[in-house]
C-alpha cells in the first residue's frame, strides 16, 4: 500500500483523552502520522469515518483545544531500530 506525501491541514472537533477527532484532512489514510494542535503533538490516524479522522495522540493532550490545527504528514509511523534489534531474530 502506497502512502501519499502530500500534507493537508484540518481542525480538531473533539478531544477524549489521548484520542482526537479531526475534520478537514484531505487524502488522509489509516496509519498516517499527524501533528496535532499548536504544539505539534505526534499522533496516528486509527479510524476514518465519514468526514472525521480519529487520531491516537502519543503525547499528553492536556494542552490542546477544539479548533486547533492538525497536519497530516502523509507518512506512516516509523521507528528506527538499533543494531541489537535489526535482523537479530528477536
Amino acid at each position: 500500500m502506497s502512502h501519499t506525501t502530500k500534507k493537508s491541514t484540518g481542525r480538531i472537533v473533539r478531544i477524549a483523552g489521548p484520542v482526537v477527532g479531526v475534520t478537514g484532512l484531505e487524502n488522509v489514510r489509516l496509519y498516517d502520522v499527524a501533528l496535532v494542535g499548536e504544539m505539534g503533538l505526534v499522533g496516528e490516524v486509527i479510524r476514518l469515518s465519514n468526514a472525521i479522522a480519529t487520531i491516537q495522540v502519543y503525547e499528553d493532550t492536556s494542552g490542546i483545544r477544539v479548533g486547533e490545527p492538525v497536519t497530516n504528514t502523509g507518512m506512516p509511523l516509523a521507528a528506527q531500530l538499533g543494531p541489537r534489534f535489526a535482523g537479530a531474530g528477536v
